[in-house]
């Protein structure tokens, strides 16, 4: 079988990525955003587009339903894309179609004792050759290269443009030339090394003046520098190298992890000195052999409990190979039926072991009680309504597990593998089982003593018990009422989670400056912070990604708790005097629930005011806990509007005097030289400052005369945003609100209230996250299925019963022995998530069974009825509860942790119920002895 993540999407996600160095928000939107919105918005089956717009790049994310077909879909975005790319200038680089979403956070993430050059030439294309991988983003140190700054007003003065510097350069290292010599006799060929050995070659090259030549040293400073920097990454304050991997919503995590692994072991690799940061496929992998540990538990404990039950050694082993069978034959069924293997569908066959024994402990009880193979077959057959009823019943429970894959990824598998281990455990059980169980007559003679003693006591001790509750019976029927009411209460209390929560041990949180503050001077002040942060407990790692006027944290932890990072982080924040810190809101045991809120239109600017104010609202009204505006302020730029008529005058043309501008200002790489067996590039670059007053001294230079930047045009300085948001082929601007879940559905109300009654102009709306709204009509339909179910299980005890109270008395099993289970959540102060619902619809089919065979037990009184049965059901349920427990304890996944735990407190409140109150109802129908 194929291994699946438990995550699952139902779209396909398609990013495209285009870079224009040098180029602002505005006119990336304008130039390359725009026109491929309004082609993209055109395909069929999109659901939704979102776009970025930063300095010198630009993203879109479209996002289609999956019923469209990959290929058909792929090959348009190309299509369109490559149209759009060869309308755009020269310099715009080619752009990247990522089948996932960019804005999501990697999977993998690996320092490396490297610069960006080599693992960008020698390593990344390793990486992208991985099956799944879909980005490999590189961020850290640069690699050194050779700059040539040179002397504005000198090379005016010799009228030396900055063109004519880069393509003499240019010239002076070109490749090896070769020529042919030919006569008419023969034919010579010559060839001239024209490369650059070195560094040092650079100063002696010569450019042309009017009148001789110059050496490139005399008019510019050439020294060793690195680019100037974008972006700093740090690792514990320290300046690093950084791998990080992206990956598709259907890409095996664990194979990609362990692909990663292999490779960075090998020689050339590992003396870089790899370090993984974090490896999400590592922890799944944990977690699924954590499962797969938990499972071969399961089936020894089942064995044992049995043994000691039965003292019988041989149908213990008989049971355990069933199991073991009907494991393997429910693996081939989803194997056949496409289903990939993950810890999710291994935790439903982990909790089924206790369910699939039912059948057989059923009728090796009746095989006890029997003196004849005859006898034995003719009782079997009597009981298999009975059987099948409980399965049934199961298996109707199971049903709205089906439908609700959208809300709990993957739960679909752990459904499936349930339905097939019941399924085909009771085909086993009741086709072959019969036929070796009247052979198992050899049992431990001690053991069978002690048990007859351990029997006869607790028949005395029971019979004792029922005839005390017996005088008290008016209030067990009370209790019985007031525990099904309780469930529901408890159930509609209790807050709820909505989102799909993943599983990390990694803390991300932020730090804004002025836009304007520089990398350095942001990395200068966050040293003693992010050195108090290393001190902190259990942190094993922090990653700083610098930008200017703005740091992203990632804190890397271990054996401790999310909501104990934050706290301990958040006491840090004095540290930072004049920035904002954005610290997610974590509780001890529920978590807010973060909602981002878009806000679109016409004009970016104003949609950026109607957040603003909104959100301003929310807070002064206590609407949520924390509401964060998800833009920043807009940046100071300079623009240069050069004037036409001063430029003809000495002979140039606009983009020649932008031109002159960029190799001013932006260091382009002119040519590489090898240096010490290792391309570097060599950029250009003017030594003037790049501030406001060094600007208007550049000259802009043509062959025999030059004129300064500021009497060729006008240079004015505006503000523009640093970074534009688009939603769906509109301006939009986004602000996040975070709700308590306690309280979720009522502020959540008064938000879609508060938000209907603002006035907006024509064009501009407020957008709810599609997740939101989907998960809430995804929790309506799954409500409404699972009461059909109820009512199909009541319909299904009625025509088997032809009794309606007795039915409804039986239904009624199913709150109260889910009460204890949602008492200790409301005790514990826990909310009730994917797991536990899962748990409550299992637990649904599951805890019925032991009142239905009570109910059908052969005898025309209650206690003999349960004496019948009560051993089987005392195996049956420990079995399930010591199937389930182990997760419990030993699970790496706070799903299956979650059901696990409802299904050990479910199952042993449904023993009370089933034997002591549910009893008492049956004295209205049978006689109680």
């Amino acid at each position: 079988m194929n291994y699946s993540n438990t995550t699952e999407s139902k779209y396909n996600i398609y990013s495209i990525k285009f870079n224009y160095y040098g180029i602002d928000p505005l006119v990336m939107e304008r130039l390359i955003t725009k026109p491929l919105e309004e082609k993209l918005i055109e395909l069929d089956s999109i659901c939704e587009l979102k776009s970025t717009c930063r300095f010198n790049e630009s993203i879109t994310t479209a996002w289609f339903y999956k019923t469209a077909d990959t290929d058909s879909t792929y090959l348009k975005i190309r299509t369109i894309t490559e149209n759009l790319y060869n309308t755009l200038p020269n310099s715009v680089q080619k752009p990247q179609i990522i089948n996932s979403n960019t804005e999501e956070k990697a999977v993998i993430c690996i320092s490396l004792n490297a610069d960006k050059d080599y693992i960008e030439k020698y390593i990344k294309s390793k990486i992208e050759s991985i099956n799944g991988v879909t980005e490999v983003i590189i961020s850290g140190t640069e690699n050194k290269n050779i700059s040539i700054n040179f002397n504005n007003m000198l090379i005016a003065n010799y009228h030396i443009t900055p063109d004519q510097i880069a393509k003499t350069i240019s010239i002076e290292n070109s490749s090896n030339i070769s020529a042919e010599k030919k006569s008419s006799s023969s034919k010579s060929s010559y060839f001239f090394n024209n490369r650059l050995n070195c560094e040092h070659e650079l100063p002696q090259i010569k450019l042309l003046t009017e009148k001789s030549s110059i050496n490139l040293n005399h008019i510019a400073r050439i020294t060793q520098s690195v680019q100037p920097k974008t972006e700093t990454v740090l690792l514990n304050n320290i300046e690093t190298s950084f791998i990080n991997i992206k990956t598709s919503d259907s890409s095996n995590l664990i194979n990609i992890s362990t692909e990663c692994h292999r490779l960075f072991q090998s020689k050339e690799i590992e003396k870089l000195r790899p370090i993984f940061i974090y490896d999400i496929g590592q922890k799944q992998k944990e977690i699924f052999l954590s499962v797969i540990r938990t499972l071969m538990i399961t089936i020894i404990i089942t064995g044992v409990i049995v043994f000691i039950f039965y003292h019988s050694l041989k149908f213990s082993l008989i049971l355990s190979a069933v199991t073991i069978t009907t494991i393997i034959w429910t693996l081939g069924f989803l194997s056949i039926s496409g289903i990939s293997i993950n810890e999710n569908l291994l935790s439903g066959i982990s909790i089924s072991i206790g369910l699939i024994a039912d059948t057989s402990l059923v009728l090796y009880e009746i095989q006890n009680q029997t003196s004849s193979t005859i006898n034995f077959h003719k009782k079997a057959i009597q009981t298999i309504p009975s059987i099948l009823i409980s399965t049934i019943t199961t298996l109707i429970a199971i049903i709205p597990l089906l439908f609700i894959s959208t809300i709990i990824p993957s739960v679909k598998n752990t459904a499936l593998s349930i339905l097939f281990m019941l399924i085909i455990s009771t085909i086993i059980s009741l086709c072959f089982l019969p036929s070796f169980l009247p052979s198992f007559c050899i049992q431990v003679e001690f053991i069978n003593n002690q048990v007859s003693l351990f029997k006869t006591k607790f028949k005395q001790k029971t019979r004792q018990m029922f005839l005390k509750f017996l005088k008290i019976q008016k209030y067990i029927k009370s209790i019985f009422y007031l525990s099904a009411l309780c469930t529901l209460l408890l159930f509609i209390i209790l807050p709820k989670n909505i989102q799909p929560v993943k599983e990390s041990d990694i803390f991300y949180f932020s730090i804004e400056f002025n836009p304007e503050r520089k990398i350095d001077s942001v990395k200068n002040e966050l040293s003693e912070y992010i050195k108090s942060v290393e001190q902190i407990p259990n942190v094993n790692f922090v990653k700083t990604d610098i930008t200017r006027g703005n740091a992203e944290f990632e804190v890397i932890y271990s054996n401790t708790t999310e909501n104990k990072i934050a706290d301990l982080i958040r006491e840090k924040s004095g540290l930072i005097k004049k920035a904002y810190i954005y610290i997610p809101k974590v509780t001890k045991k529920i978590k807010p629930v973060s909602i981002q809120i878009a806000v679109s239109g016409d004009d970016e600017s104003k949609c950026r005011d109607i957040a603003k104010e909104t959100a301003s609202l929310i807070n002064q009204n206590n609407l949520a806990l924390q509401t964060t505006l998800n833009f920043k302020d807009e940046e100071i730029m300079y623009n240069y509007v050069p004037d036409k008529n001063k430029l003809s005058l000495i002979n140039l043309y606009t983009a020649d005097s932008a031109q002159q501008l960029r190799q001013n200002i932006f260091n382009p790489v002119v040519t590489k030289i090898i240096i010490n067996n290792q391309e570097t590039d060599v950029t250009l670059s003017s030594e003037l400052n790049k501030d406001f007053d060094s600007l208007n001294k550049i000259n802009i230079i043509t062959d025999n005369s030059s004129i300064p930047l500021k009497d060729s045009g006008t240079i004015t300085k505006s503000k523009i945003p640093s970074k534009i948001y688009r939603l769906n082929s509109r301006a939009c601007a986004y602000f996040s609100i975070e709700l308590d879940k306690k309280d979720f559905t009522k502020k959540y109300n008064s938000i879609l209230n508060t938000l209907s009654q603002i006035k907006l102009n024509d064009g501009y709306k407020f957008v709810i996250p599609s997740l939101i709204i989907e998960n809430q009509n995804a929790y309506k339909k799954l409500t409404a299925i699972i009461i059909f179910c109820i009512f199909c299980i009541y319909c299904f005890l009625v025509t088997k019963n032809e009794n309606f109270k007795l039915s409804f008395i039986i239904l009624l099993c199913i709150p109260s022995s889910l009460f204890l289970p949602l008492l200790l959540r409301f005790l514990t102060g826990s909310q009730i998530n994917f797991g536990d619902t899962v748990g409550i619809i299992l637990l649904s089919g599951i805890v019925i069974n032991n009142s239905i065979y009570i109910s059908e037990a052969p005898g025309k009184t209650v206690y003999g009825k349960i004496s019948k049965r009560i051993k089987s059901i005392l195996i049956t349920s420990l079995t399930t509860i010591f199937s389930s427990l182990p997760m419990v304890f030993l699970s790496n996944s706070e799903f299956i942790k979650s059901l696990s735990f409802f299904m050990t407190t479910g199952v042993l409140n449904s023993i009370i119920v089933s034997l002591f109150l549910f009893s008492f109802f049956l004295k209205d129908f049978f006689t109680m002895y």
